[in-house]
């Protein structure tokens, strides 16, 4: 998909362009969005995520249901956000429906405790599905269909942005496949929540 890298008139009016958004997280919100307020933060114009979709393009908050979001932080002060503040980093990429982050970022470092938090942002970062419930006959025959029913949730931060033939497997205990069938609902439909 393509991306631009401002939520302005000039970039997405009528258009459905993912973002880049490359001074994350000081252009994303507004800066009174968070206390202590986000390093560099600037929320006075186009620049600013949040400040475009208020005042430019206000139809292009959707444009995350189609196109990837996504950002980096070039500054060493932003990447010390991702591990200092992680609670506020997944805020905003739950939020504004982040797909991915990089290449510039606190991922480049290692350091005490680093791991965990780079877990819990990999984590909060694009789809992410969930068997919420799996329903089948208690009683089956060799050879004879049987109904089987899945509640499935995206518990991520966006959708699943292609289309995948989504198959369920029934495995017997040595591995071997016995049974298939294809998902009758696409889930590249599923959106967070």
């Amino acid at each position: 998909p393509v991306h631009t890298r401002y939520a302005r008139s000039s970039d997405l009016d009528r258009v459905n362009f993912g973002i880049s958004e490359d001074f994350f997280p000081s252009f994303t919100a507004m800066c009174n969005a968070y206390s202590p307020k986000l390093p560099r933060c600037d929320d006075t114009g186009w620049w600013n995520l949040e400040w475009g979709f208020r005042n430019e393009v206000p139809a292009a908050r959707e444009n995350w249901k189609h196109n990837p979001i996504g950002g980096e932080s070039p500054y060493a002060d932003q990447k010390k956000t991702w591990t200092s503040r992680t609670a506020d980093i997944v805020d905003l990429l739950k939020r504004y429906h982040f797909s991915w982050l990089g290449p510039a970022g606190q991922h480049e470092n290692t350091g005490s405790g680093f791991p965990a938090k780079m877990r819990t942002i990999k984590r909060a970062l694009g789809y992410e599905f969930t068997v919420r419930q799996a329903v089948w006959p208690d009683a089956m025959r060799a050879g004879a269909p049987i109904s089987v029913t899945l509640s499935v949730e995206n518990t991520g931060s966006a959708p699943l942005y292609h289309l995948y033939q989504t198959e369920l497997h029934w495995v017997d205990a040595g591995g071997a496949t016995r049974a298939r069938a294809a998902f009758d609902f696409p889930l590249n439909a599923l959106l967070p929540g």
